[in-house]
């Protein structure tokens, strides 16, 4: 098992994005046309749901869909059957050091991108946890609602 560290951060998912603010966090880009997808699963139990109609979704507790951050491309064949994959949801606590909640911005927006980048429809998953993560009280962005900015 690779160490998620030792690589960058998976840096490869991110060699083809383009990233917004300070901080260069990848971003996830407005699809030509919205899905609403007929239903949710969770990515524990996309193995066994025959709905592929349904997007698949991360609310679970972070272990269980870690190899997704580090192992992304071995689930690509899997979700590109299904509708829809929403960003993961990685934990933002809000007694969490202000450091791990952009690390996991990071996260959930370098898997979306990459994603995205391989055909997959990727529904944006928006966090946020205490004030510094929606406010400019510590950084000069907000780092759960990064815009890409004009080129």
């Amino acid at each position: 098992m690779k160490n998620i560290i030792d690589d960058g951060f998976n840096s490869e998912l991110v060699s083809k994005a383009l990233f917004t603010g300070k901080l260069e966090i990848p971003c996830i880009e407005k699809p030509e046309k919205f899905i609403v997808p007929d239903a949710l699963v969770p990515f524990t139990k996309m193995s066994s749901n025959p709905n592929y109609s349904c997007a698949v979704h991360f609310y679970e507790h972070d272990k269980n869909f870690s190899d997704v951050l580090t192992c992304t491309n071995e689930y690509l064949s899997e979700f590109k059957k299904f509708s829809a994959v929403i960003s993961p949801d990685c934990s933002l606590y809000r007694d969490m050091p202000l450091c791990l909640q952009i690390a996991n911005t990071y996260m959930n927006r370098a898997v979306g991108c990459y994603l995205q980048s391989q055909g997959i429809y990727v529904i944006p998953n928006v966090r946020w946890s205490d004030e510094r993560s929606y406010t400019t009280v510590e950084l000069p962005e907000k780092i759960c609602l990064f815009r890409r900015t004009k080129e």
